[in-house]
């Protein structure tokens, strides 16, 4: 993306903005399925990017749901239900309903026993067959234990109307070590073996979540696309090598989009006090989330516009607008004698920050959220919309 798209962009749609670059989304995307090959699908976490859920159904096998919302993103945008996952810690009867009462149906997750008699009852009272992906958990509260997914992959192997259809598995994120993915892929696939062994049915799929890592901060190692392209071969020969016999998807979100979305902020105002100097800029901590929220804590990659290459360096906070002495973006960042109107672009906030900042703090507005494309230029994907109706 270069700096005078970012510029233009914000002359004609104002800052604070979200743009993203859907020519290097899709070269990134392209450029993961040739490493994994054929044999393993990708699944779109939507939760990463709701905002280009309809760009990736074009790129991927599936779309993962995690909410009602979610479910109506998709709808809205014609996604086929055969291209859905329907996921999500609880689902609602009145959200099943609607499901049930449409033409098709969703593959589904079960976290729970409670959800699997759900589903059940749900098909058999519509009398539609359903699928199921039972979800093991890794420790926390989320899916079911081994032995409790076992008792559920029982009950389905009998059941006229719901079949199981594999296991789902998310352990969590931001990983970059090939062992410890490997590591789950083989428990995985010890885990499918005995679902068929103790049931008779073969697990036709397994869903795996395997959070591979982003990095959003300079450090002093860093972590590049050279070792995330080794972290993906080595999980995807793993994930080639499984015993179980059935097909396996990658479910990712973060890893597909995060690298392809910037934040466009303008100076606002530049001063010192007592002897630090501030920049001021129109976004800040609730536009804007990294990994855990640890923002002016480390050093994201972040561009001046226009860069002014010959000036001299100087070092600056740079503070967003909220009245809270927490709003810091960056602490002593050098910046090129930095002038109000100037833009300073944070890149790799393509997944994630738009939707987990505290967006409606103060009632300030909501950015808008904009596309680019060599074919097709910029694309509005939401409007600088007003924060101040939603919070009366």
């Amino acid at each position: 993306m270069t700096q005078e798209i970012l510029a233009r962009a914000a002359k004609e749609y104002g800052t604070p903005l979200y743009l993203f670059d859907l020519d290097a989304l899709k070269q990134g995307t392209e450029e993961i399925k040739d490493v994994l090959g054929e044999e393993i699908s990708l699944c779109f976490a939507m939760k990463a990017n709701p905002f280009l859920t309809d760009r990736m159904a074009g790129m991927v096998s599936k779309i993962e749901v995690c909410s009602p919302g979610e479910l109506q993103i998709c709808l809205a945008k014609k996604i086929p239900m055969s291209r859905i996952i329907f996921s999500g810690v609880l689902k609602d009867e009145q959200d099943l309903e609607l499901l049930f009462g449409g033409a098709k149906l969703p593959v589904f997750t079960a976290e729970s026993e409670i959800q699997v008699k759900q589903l059940c009852e749900m098909a058999e009272k519509h009398g539609r067959r359903a699928e199921v992906l039972l979800r093991l958990t890794n420790g926390n509260q989320f899916g079911m234990d081994r032995e409790t997914l076992l008792t559920a992959a029982k009950v389905l192997s009998v059941h006229p109307f719901v079949k199981m259809k594999g296991i789902h598995f998310y352990s969590g994120t931001q990983k970059r070590k090939a062992g410890q993915i490997q590591k789950e892929l083989l428990l995985l696939d010890e885990v499918c073996l005995e679902v068929c062994e103790k049931t008779g049915m073969p697990v036709e799929h397994l869903e795996y979540g395997p959070g591979f890592g982003i990095e959003y901060f300079k450090t002093a190692k860093q972590w590049g696309k050279e070792d995330a392209v080794a972290l993906l071969k080595a999980a995807g020969d793993c994930a080639k090598e499984l015993k179980f016999g059935g097909a396996v998807a990658f479910e990712m979100g973060r890893f597909l989009t995060a690298m392809y979305g910037y934040f466009v902020t303008c100076v606002r105002e530049v001063k010192r006090n007592e002897d630090k100097d501030y920049c001021l800029v129109d976004g800040g901590m609730h536009h804007i989330n990294y990994d855990g929220q640890v923002m002016a804590m480390k050093t994201p990659y972040c561009t001046q516009i226009p860069s002014r290459e010959a000036a001299g360096e100087k070092s600056y906070t740079i503070c967003g607008a909220l009245c809270s002495a927490n709003d810091i973006l960056i602490r002593q960042y050098p910046l090129r004698e930095i002038k109000p109107g100037d833009l300073l672009v944070f890149e790799r906030v393509g997944a994630y920050a738009m939707t987990e900042g505290m967006s409606l703090f103060l009632s300030r507005d909501l950015p808008a959220v904009v596309c680019y494309s060599e074919k097709d230029g910029y694309t509005v994907l939401r409007k600088c919309t007003p924060g101040y109706p939603l919070n009366m």
